[in-house]
């Protein structure tokens, strides 16, 4: 089926009609989107207006999920014990974090779809990873003997008891790792970031 916005149905064909050239070739006159700024296709071909939100210049890098352009729809097929809920379901590829499988996904060589990682976001490869690692996972339960800390899974008992670790606990068990580290003056006290602790003490050693 075309897109909403195909005008090729009647276009005026350049060369054969209204130029004088007499050429019998010719192209297609640019046309108008039929969806104009609502139009939410990345690679729509048509002219839109210039309120329509534009594709992101950084699509292919960009890992943000509050940006507001527009980027490319990437469809996925579960993996390993992730719930069949999210197969031939799509995402926008500002959802998925940096790895080798979006960037095949986007590179058009994932056909059957971008298998979700089973291990995320404990997976031990990381970027160079060929399946989908999707960045907000707000569905994801952290075990309660865990806490996600900066995107790997920690046991409680490996941090150090402070502000940070208090709000950790009581936002679904994530947190970030502080980086001033062991020189952090209020890692044991008011820090609202994590410690880890030194083995075999309450110290501040990361």
């Amino acid at each position: 089926s075309r897109h909403p916005g195909d005008h090729r149905d009647g276009m005026e064909k350049v060369g054969e009609t209204g130029d004088g050239s007499g050429s019998k070739g010719g192209s297609y006159r640019e046309r108008v989107c039929r969806t104009g700024e609502g139009c939410k296709i990345f690679s729509c071909p048509f002219v839109h207006p210039a309120n329509r939100t534009p594709p992101c210049p950084e699509s292919h890098v960009c890992e943000n999920p509050k940006c507001h352009f527009l980027h490319r729809p990437v469809e996925l097929e579960p993996e390993g014990t992730v719930s069949a809920d999210t197969k031939g379901k799509k995402v926008f590829s500002n959802l998925l974090s940096d790895t080798f499988g979006r960037h095949c996904a986007l590179s058009g060589l994932a056909p059957g779809g971008l298998k979700v990682c089973d291990s995320f976001p404990a997976c031990p490869f990381g970027s160079d990873c060929r399946y989908a690692h999707l960045a907000e996972r707000a569905s994801m339960k952290v075990p309660q003997s865990m806490v996600l800390a900066n995107g790997d899974l920690v046991p409680v008992q490996d941090f150090i008891e402070n502000t940070g670790l208090g709000l950790a606990l009581r936002h679904g068990r994530k947190g970030k790792i502080c980086k001033d580290g062991p020189s952090c003056a209020r890692a044991d006290t008011t820090c609202i970031y994590l410690h880890i602790r030194r083995r075999g003490g309450n110290s501040r050693q990361q």
